[in-house]
């Protein structure tokens, strides 16, 4: 079972490479290599609910038909229904021969009917023909019918839910429970046989408290997914187009694209106001999207005005220790050491440029006493390293290590109090990450302390500093405003959108 699980495990990796490139030549390994295994996974979790009594054998299945036909495949394999009664758009007629052949499917067993109007009020009508037609109701055998609605569009779904809520009638439904990072496909292996017990979860209410769940514990690609899947079936998208754009926003967000996090997030604002949907946090998104607003343009801005501009520093150093500060919460250590160093890195790399006049990457000391300077830069750097040699000129590079040296040689009053030492040690440990250079797992113990340093130098230069921002409120609440958000989660109808 392992063997086949790996087996299956490397194809699903060449597919994925696949799908990065050539979509078509993804599909086309995928109908190759990878569905008969999908399948046959699929249809043993079937086989296995139908010993457990979860499943019932059906004799009649009704299935909207959209443009993929694995899923449909997939049920009439596993199911092995004595009739099969499919409901299609234009479009997708010409897909019924295709299932019906790899289902193994007898021209005898098979019917199908095309729906034109964009109303399920249609779909409807078609059901309760068939059901009329081959005296189903009358015979006392709607519990030997199933209706599938992984496919077709929404009337199609639409549709199909009223038929089954009112003669009824079990509806089915495939599920997936993981996506393929980066190409917003399904995970293949991942399909789960659902039976739904309330019609009404096929307008979202499930998935929507699933893609909610997936958005507050910051897995924001799935929730995405997720909230674009249920868009798909239902009829009023709105909802589900609001809570996809916050997802997308959050991406966005935490991948430092800045402009598009902004455009999404103010999108999902302006329809979250208009639709009342009070289980969005709208006065925190506001706050944060004015936050977000000088960091648009931010990679079209030269480094050192980035680095001397107050208001692009504390903005950029703000979402960085915020982000810090979160992934060190989720227990993430090495990711919040690996932000930490950076963030003390940036003060540095600032107080440098902007008191000093000396830039990190070019150095230019001419307008300083250097030999004075390269004494003390010697003299501190002794009692911090261990067989330190001494330098004969000052470096053309500076490091964070020797740029906290430097600022302490110069007399920097902002880092005097700044236990060099001690960071040393810090920057040692963040540096044998598995992330960095070495091979260790940071722990707790060892990031903390960094990230509680750093925050109170910068705490301090904040409020020394002077500057507009700090006029009116200290660093932590400042920076809070780059916390991600969460959606409330009950049930009330005032907060979770009516179908």
């Amino acid at each position: 079972m392992k063997g086949e699980y790996k087996k299956l495990n490397e194809k699903v990796k060449i597919y994925t490479e696949k799908l990065k490139t050539d979509r078509s030549a993804a599909n086309q390994y995928y109908r190759e290599h990878l569905f008969e295994e999908v399948s046959q996974s699929f249809i043993k979790k079937v086989h296995d609910k139908q010993e457990k009594n979860e499943f019932k054998q059906y004799d009649y299945l009704i299935m909207s038909v959209g443009f993929s036909i694995g899923p449909l495949v997939m049920w009439i394999r596993a199911l092995r229904p004595k009739e099969v009664f499919f409901i299609c758009s234009e479009e997708t007629e010409d897909l019924v021969n295709e299932i019906c052949m790899l289902s193994n499917l007898k021209f005898t067993q098979c019917d199908h009917t095309i729906v034109r109007r964009t109303n399920g009020k249609d779909v409807y009508e078609k059901i309760n023909e068939y059901i009329d037609k081959h005296r189903i109701k009358q015979q006392g055998l709607l519990n030997l019918v199933a209706i599938d609605i992984t496919g077709g569009k929404k009337n199609m779904v639409s549709g199909c839910s009223l038929a089954a809520n009112h003669l009824g009638i079990d509806l089915l439904y495939i599920d997936n429970n993981g996506y393929l990072p980066g190409v917003r496909k399904q995970l293949p292996g991942n399909e789960e046989p659902i039976l739904l017990e309330d019609p009404l979860e096929v307008f979202g209410d499930r998935d929507l408290f699933k893609g909610i769940t997936k958005f507050n514990s910051e897995d924001f690609e799935q929730a995405t997914e997720i909230f674009r899947g249920i868009k798909e079936r239902v009829v009023q998208t709105r909802n589900y187009e609001t809570y996809e754009q916050l997802s997308i926003g959050y991406s966005h967000l935490e991948g430092m694209r800045f402009h598009k996090a902004h455009y999404h997030i103010s999108q999902a604002i302006e329809w979250a106001e208009k639709l009342e949907m009070t289980n969005i946090p709208l006065p925190l998104l506001k706050q944060q999207l004015i936050a977000i607003e000088p960091l648009i343009k931010l990679h079209e801005i030269p480094e050192r005005q980035v680095l001397s501009d107050n208001r692009l520093f504390w903005h950029l150093f703000g979402y960085l220790f915020k982000m810090a500060d979160h992934y060190m919460n989720g227990k993430k250590y090495d990711i919040s050491a690996l932000l930490t160093y950076r963030c003390l890195e940036f003060i540095v790399q600032s107080l440098l440029l902007k008191q000093f006049d000396i830039h990190h990457s070019n150095p230019r000391y001419t307008h300083l006493d250097t030999k004075k300077i390269l004494e003390k830069f010697n003299e501190i750097s002794n009692d911090v390293y261990h067989d330190y040699r001494p330098l004969h000129r000052l470096p053309n590079k500076v490091t964070l290590m020797t740029g906290l040296i430097m600022l302490r040689a110069l007399d920097e009053p902002m880092i005097r109090n700044v236990n060099i030492r001690s960071m040393n040690e810090y920057i040692t440990a963040r540096n044998k990450s598995r992330l960095v250079h070495g091979f260790d797992l940071l722990d707790k113990s060892q990031v903390e302390p960094f990230i509680g340093r750093v925050r109170g130098l910068a705490s301090y230069i904040w409020n020394h500093e002077k500057h507009e921002l700090s006029f009116t409120e200290g660093f932590d609440r400042f920076a809070s405003r780059y916390a991600f958000v969460n959606i409330e989660l009950n049930r009330n109808p005032q907060q979770v959108p009516h179908h």
